[in-house]
Order: C-alpha cells, then structure tokens, then sequence
C-alpha cells in the first residue's frame, strides 16, 4: 500500500511538473513571436543524446523556424540572442538553440 502511495505522488508531482512546462512553453513562445518577427515556429524538448560510449546526455533544446525572408546572418545572430535569452527565463545551464531542418 505505502509504494503505491507513493507512485500516485510521484505521478501527481509529474503531472504538475509538465503542466508548468507547457505554461512556461506558452508564455516564452509569445515572447519569442514578439521580439522576433522572422520568427515562423518554435519547439522545445530535452534531447537525449549518445556519445555511443555509454554516455548519456539531456540537453534542452529549442528548435526556430525562420521565415524565408530572414537573411543567414540575422538567423544566426538572433538564434545567440535566443539561446541566451531562454537560458535565464528557463533557468538552465545549458540550452541548445537549432533551426528546424527541413
């Protein structure tokens, strides 16, 4: 009874924990869309990579789509600014800012 108790906290802890994720995704979005017009899509996830050495790595990634109209450089320089910018609103150590590839 005790560890099942416990899986139902457990769960319940989780499901709060992803509904402040989807709020803070909604809320940072519109702040992206706002300060950067050439901005087309945005995406956030944890990677999960591997070195293929048994080495595991989470890294939180943030995927923008940019207009076609957005010049290379601009891409790039607002793609710093971004990163930099999420990686204090989402108060992460590390955060990977990528354009979709397709």
């Amino acid at each position: 009874m005790e560890d099942k108790d416990r899986r139902i906290e457990y769960l319940e802890n989780e499901l709060l924990r992803l509904g402040k994720n989807e709020m803070r995704m909604n809320s940072i979005s519109k702040e992206l869309k706002i300060q950067y017009d050439g901005l087309e899509k945005v995406s956030y996830a944890n990677s999960i990579e591997s070195n293929f050495n048994d080495r595991l790595d989470t890294i939180p990634t943030l995927l923008v789509k940019w207009k076609p109209e957005v010049s290379t450089n601009i891409r790039r320089e607002n793609e710093r600014k971004i990163r930099d910018l999420m990686r204090v609103r989402m108060e992460l150590d590390t955060l990977r800012v990528i354009p979709f590839a397709y």
